[in-house]
This record gives structure tokens, sequence and C-alpha cells, in this order.
């Protein structure tokens, strides 16, 4: 349980990084 906990918060995470990444990519080709 514990590391499912672990691997859903590192996931989370990822999520919000590739998000952001995102966001700087369509910046860039927009700008």
């Amino acid at each position: 349980m514990k590391a499912q906990k672990i691997a859903i918060e590192i996931s989370k995470k990822v999520i919000k990084f590739q998000k952001k990444f995102t966001n700087i990519n369509y910046w860039l080709i927009f700008n």
C-alpha cells in the first residue's frame, strides 16, 4: 500500500511537470 501511494504521488508530479513543459513549448512556438 505504501509503495502504491508513493507511485501515485510521483505520477502526479510527473503529470504536473509534463503540463508545465507543454505550456513552455507552446509559448516558445507561438512567441
